[in-house]
């Protein structure tokens, strides 16, 4: 089942985000940093990772500002990782999370720990795959 894409607002930008499952307990997954909310449910082995993660409690998914459904930004403008990891407590706070299992695969990790390491408070766990610093 595909979850209905909304929107969160940060300042002047719109971040693309869906929920799948019930929680507690709640899961963030932080994608690379590239992904599209809607596509990847295109591609079987990606929409039967959610669904087995959302099997186990709520999944909160998102695309980063600049990638996916969420609004564009001008490659003259480039966020830095400090304005990505902003991205993250903004859908936290929409869907009414306090707390979340983060997890993170690839080139999403470096949002992921940075996100971890400055708000520790709003992350019960951190899932680490194939990451880097």
């Amino acid at each position: 089942m595909i979850p209905e894409t909304r929107y969160a607002r940060l300042g002047d930008l719109h971040l693309a985000y869906q929920v799948l499952g019930e929680g507690p307990p709640d899961f963030l997954l932080l994608d690379q940093w590239f992904s599209h909310m809607e596509a990847q449910w295109d591609v079987p082995p990606l929409a039967e990772f959610r669904e087995r993660l959302a099997s186990f409690g709520r999944l909160i998914m998102f695309d980063k500002r600049g990638s996916g459904l969420s609004d564009p930004i001008p490659t003259s403008a480039l966020p830095t990782v400090e304005e990505w990891m902003d991205d993250v407590p903004a859908v936290l706070d929409v869907v009414g999370s306090e707390k979340a299992v983060v997890i993170t695969n690839i080139g999403g990790g470096i949002m992921a720990m940075t996100f971890v390491a400055a708000h520790p408070e709003r992350v019960s766990s951190l899932i680490l795959v194939d990451c880097f610093a």
